[in-house]
């Protein structure tokens, strides 16, 4: 009697994860939180929702109050001296770095930053993403050094193992949200 009992339980579960998986993975995780920020940031700005997403979710899990060993900030882990930059191209007035645990401010500073990381490098969403993790002033060196080569759409010795985890992590978060969202993937060009 307890087998049937087992049995039972575990294909009701099996069923219920069928039914109802998609919206569990989109719900905890995939979740789309702070999405009217993100949706009026990326608008501005003229990029894809979900890769922002990805970045928050690789860099914080969306936690607002996130700090970094190296003592980036926020939800997109934001340096202080990165945002005090962005801050005034931006026009926020008396920016101080506790302010990026502020959702919108983060949001829209960390989200300037990588669209001029994209402008910078030529519209490379995987160099960009690299030198948001790594610093451009490494990627530059590295660059320019040939350390660091583009081959088959994947990036070849990058000297810091974290970095080289990390861009692959998002563009792996941004390819789930885009099928778990139903999203075309064909807008992107790596």
């Amino acid at each position: 009697m307890k087998k049937v009992l087992k049995l039972i339980i575990f294909i009701a579960v099996v069923v219920l994860i069928i039914k109802y998986g998609n919206k569990i993975s989109k719900t905890y995780m995939y979740p789309k939180k702070y999405s009217e920020i993100v949706r009026k940031v990326c608008k501005e700005y003229n990029i894809e929702e979900n890769l922002i997403y990805s970045i928050i979710k690789v860099e914080s899990n969306f936690k607002q109050d996130a700090n970094s060993k190296a003592g980036a900030k926020g939800l997109m882990q934001i340096m202080d001296s990165t945002a005090n930059e962005v801050s005034k191209q931006i026009g926020i007035e008396n920016f101080e770095p506790e302010m990026l645990y502020q959702p919108e401010i983060n949001i829209q500073i960390g989200t300037k930053y990588f669209c001029d990381l994209l402008k910078k490098y030529n519209n490379n969403v995987n160099i960009a993403l690299i030198a948001y993790n790594a610093g451009q002033g490494n990627v530059d060196k590295w660059l320019q050094e040939g350390t660091i080569n583009y081959q088959e759409d994947s990036l070849k010795n990058i000297p810091f193992e974290e970095t080289n985890v990390y861009w692959q992590k998002i563009l792996r978060e941004y390819n789930s949200y885009n099928i778990l969202y139903g999203e075309n993937l064909e807008g992107m060009k790596y």
